[in-house]
């Protein structure tokens, strides 16, 4: 049977949630005068570079394990 993600994602936001909770001192207040849309092309921004250093990480094990064994592999992103 496949498994279904839909709690294990809500339950992912829910915890993040109360994470800010204790950071901030409180709940996510929408009137603060952010720009909303500012604030999440940022954290869209961020989660980009997060994204690309963590694939450059799984490449670069994967390249000296490549080195080290003669094969070639082709990456294709």
């Amino acid at each position: 049977m496949k498994k279904k993600y839909n709690k294990d994602i809500v339950n992912l936001v829910k915890e993040r949630l109360k994470q800010g909770k204790r950071e901030y001192g409180g709940e996510i207040d929408i009137h603060d005068g952010r720009d909303w849309n500012q604030e999440a092309l940022e954290e869209i921004l961020d989660c980009c570079v997060y994204v690309a250093a963590k694939v450059l990480e799984i490449k670069e094990k994967t390249d000296s394990k490549i080195n080290n064994s003669g094969d070639e592999v082709e990456y294709k992103y």
